[in-house]
């Protein structure tokens, strides 16, 4: 539900105003999408692969925004430069959607415990989520980067996930598969002294609260 990023929308989104854009995802989330009854539980993957956004995805992110704020929906984002999250959030503030409604997706691919802490004080989940084997974001570092999280008191904030979109990720396939966290970086965390609590909260409770209207 939404418009991804810039290189994969289509042309016609420009003949559109704003607020017409904001209609579609309103009428997809509350009667269902392409004259189905299947109703998105979040709005996104939004976002950019640039340090700001461009044109066309401000624009989109504020009809997304309207939607979210008229629908209750939570927003998840593609932000893997960093810095932008900003832009983001301070674009989402001006439509009354509370931070706590938005999801900072592949923190992991910048690790920077300040720069994710300055987010999740804005009130936004921080989401690392391309925690697989077969990959080119650096995991040697990241179980340390979310237990100074976690140590920081920031479990509440923090999100995880595997980001599997192709199908070498999947097991038949030989990649990873969806238990990863679970089998593998789970682990990991426990040894760098995470605790069971702060893993249910972070696996369990935020998620939970990030897609519940």
């Amino acid at each position: 539900c939404g418009w991804y990023r810039d290189s994969y929308m289509e042309s016609s989104l420009q003949h559109h105003p704003t607020r017409e854009l904001a209609e579609e995802l309103i009428a997809e989330i509350e009667q269902g999408i392409d004259g189905t009854d299947i109703r998105p539980g979040i709005i996104g993957e939004i976002g950019t692969n640039h340090y700001h956004l461009t044109a066309l995805e401000e624009r989109c992110l504020r009809a997304e925004a309207m939607a979210a704020r008229e629908t209750g929906l939570a927003l998840t984002t593609h932000l893997p430069k960093a810095g932008v999250a900003f832009e983001v959030l301070d674009i989402v503030a001006e439509y009354a959607v509370p931070p706590d409604r938005v999801v900072i997706g592949h923190a992991d691919i910048y690790q920077d415990a300040d720069y994710h802490a300055r987010i999740m004080d804005r009130g936004a989940y921080v989401e690392y989520d391309n925690i697989r084997s077969a990959n080119n974001v650096p995991l040697g570092d990241l179980d340390a980067l979310v237990a100074e999280l976690v140590g920081r008191g920031y479990a509440n904030r923090i999100l995880l996930s595997h980001d599997i979109c192709w199908r070498s990720h999947l097991h038949h396939y030989g990649g990873d598969g969806f238990d990863y966290v679970a089998r593998a970086f789970i682990p990991q965390l426990k040894e760098k002294g995470v605790s069971d609590e702060a893993i249910q909260t972070m696996t369990v409770d935020n998620p939970r609260d990030v897609l519940t209207v």
